[in-house]
């Protein structure tokens, strides 16, 4: 069973950080950036979607991890709506508007197949698998948590070869390889 080892690997964490690029750029725009508050709003809401996947991933928790990625999908509606006024006001052409309107329903519906899992799954997360087996609380994954994804999953929620620095050239694969050959 593959384990998820960083939320960089979630594809709706990696929609995400799409969608909050193509919303700064949009919103970079003189005639946009003119409406400082719904660019202020726009940009909030977007990097509030990728966050809030990430922020809870790393508390290791199954029902903090819904609950929090059942924030960042109200804030993917809150930015469907936030364009909408961007393009009532003209800030943004009608094809952006599309472009942005069906990439939020890929991360809202990801967001929302990925919530569906972790509601069903037996898996309780890592800080509560540890504390029946262990006096001590510790920081490894190796336990079996809802970070384990069974086979059949792992392309709905896994993107190992995403690429995690700016050039393109590391993945998640190669820092995973990295870190286990510094190791040994």
């Amino acid at each position: 069973m593959p384990t998820v080892h960083r939320f960089e690997e979630l594809i709706c964490w990696q929609k995400a950080r799409l969608l909050d690029n193509k919303i700064y750029k949009f919103s970079c725009k003189p005639i946009f950036k003119q409406d400082f508050s719904l660019t202020d709003q726009i940009r909030r809401a977007s990097g509030s979607v990728m966050d809030n996947i990430a922020e809870d991933f790393e508390r290791d928790g199954k029902r903090e991890f819904i609950n929090f990625l059942s924030i960042a999908k109200g804030s993917v509606g809150e930015v469907r709506s936030q364009c909408y006024r961007a393009n009532d006001r003209d800030y943004i052409s009608e094809n952006e508007f599309r472009e942005i309107y069906t990439l939020s329903l890929d991360v809202a519906r990801r967001i929302g197949n990925l919530m569906t899992y972790l509601r069903t799954s037996d898996l309780k997360g890592v800080k509560y698998k540890l504390a029946e087996t262990e006096p001590e609380y510790k920081t490894s994954r190796s336990e079996k948590s809802f970070a384990d994804i069974p086979e059949e999953h792992v392309g709905l929620f896994i993107n190992e070869h995403y690429p995690i620095n700016a050039e393109g050239t590391e993945t998640i694969e190669t820092a995973l390889a990295n870190e286990t050959t510094e190791t040994a």
